[in-house]
């Protein structure tokens, strides 16, 4: 690493040198490509730090079995949710820290579930009005069923686990259909239904009739968007050119720098999953990289800071093969490492030096 280091400044000296300039742009991008050779450093992002706010709190809340404040959080935190950099609200945070353990997401095991459902089951009891343990437990059986299936493709998944997983996604579908029924109805279950159309395959029809509900009921909240551009992604039988088609649309519809925010947020939340981490959404479909680069420029410019923001937006960059961009990025991180944009500090090196 230092005798790759040592070869770009000199070969970057001599290209000044001989082309007799000393502009700033070219100064600025010696120190840049210099600054970018810091090792990465795992950093917490925007859903880390969000998450485990909630989680200590939830935590707390459940080995104390107080339920009434427990109540009050969630009621509190839908009162006066709002939306963060990435396009998730801060109630979604909320909902993950019941299904998460530990700083590194430890998944529950089923002992750990079975506990935690029985308590979800005693708020609910205690407080037979209240809408959130009900998608609270929507939230935990829908997580449940996966860890029934496990991560792998469908020829590696057990009679067992196919099993497990349609029991369990057939409680948490009838847990979200009660909290989409019960006064004021919630943006939580809905996703939760959308997204579990995707897992089961519902017919186009039916999960289109389900999303303009949930956009009708709740127009400002994108988790609902989220769930339906990978729905309509090949890998869960879209048709070819579907997703990008929807997320222009989407964006079209809200306009202006707006819509590019939008559009940036969508590519933002396909561009992390690790399906498409090797190559990147930008050579693998066909989206409007330009568009996105607006939209993260305005969300750059309303939050620079934000190591959430820079990274996503630096991880588009560099897939895009847009060098110079990702160049100043990566100098800006320097050597910070977005946990959620970035597959592990392999994947951060790997297009780090593809800039370089």
């Amino acid at each position: 690493m230092i005798r790759r280091s040592g070869q770009i400044v000199a070969s970057l000296f001599l290209t000044l040198v001989f082309a007799g300039t000393a502009c700033a742009e070219s100064a600025g991008a010696l120190k840049d490509q210099l600054s970018i050779m810091r090792a990465p450093l795992a950093s917490d992002n925007e859903f880390h730090q969000q998450w485990l706010e909630y989680h200590s709190k939830v935590s707390a809340l459940l080995v104390d079995h107080n339920y009434k404040v427990l109540d009050k959080l969630c009621c509190d935190t839908l009162a006066g949710d709002q939306m963060l950099a990435a396009g998730l609200n801060r109630s979604d945070y909320l909902y993950s820290a019941f299904v998460l353990q530990g700083r590194d997401f430890k998944p529950l095991s089923d002992g750990e579930y079975q506990q935690l459902i029985a308590q979800l089951n005693e708020w609910a009891k205690q407080f037979p009005k209240s809408v959130h343990p009900t998608v609270v437990l929507a939230t935990v059986y829908d997580r449940w069923a996966w860890k029934a299936r496990g991560g792998g493709y469908a020829e590696t998944v057990s009679q067992d686990g196919w099993r497990l997983m349609s029991q369990r996604e057939g409680v948490a579908n009838k847990f979200a259909k009660a909290a989409v029924a019960a006064p004021g109805s919630s943006a939580r279950a809905y996703y939760l239904l959308l997204k579990m159309d995707k897992d089961n395959g519902a017919s186009k029809e039916a999960s289109d009739k389900l999303f303009k509900a949930a956009v009708g009921k709740f127009p400002n909240y994108r988790m609902f968007y989220f769930a339906r551009i990978l729905a309509l992604q090949p890998r869960w039988g879209g048709a070819a050119g579907e997703w990008e088609r929807f997320a222009n649309q989407s964006a079209d519809a809200v306009g202006g720098v707006e819509g590019d925010v939008f559009y940036a947020q969508l590519l933002w939340y396909v561009d992390k999953t690790t399906w498409y981490s090797d190559t990147g959404i930008y050579k693998l479909f066909k989206v409007d990289y330009a568009r996105a680069k607006r939209g993260f420029e305005a969300l750059l410019a309303a939050k620079p800071h934000s190591l959430a923001v820079i990274s996503a937006y630096c991880h588009a960059a560099a897939t895009a093969a847009d060098k110079p961009t990702a160049l100043k990025l990566f100098a800006k991180l320097n050597g910070r490492m977005d946990r959620e944009a970035w597959d592990g500090e392999q994947d951060y090196a790997r297009w780090r030096n593809a800039v370089i």
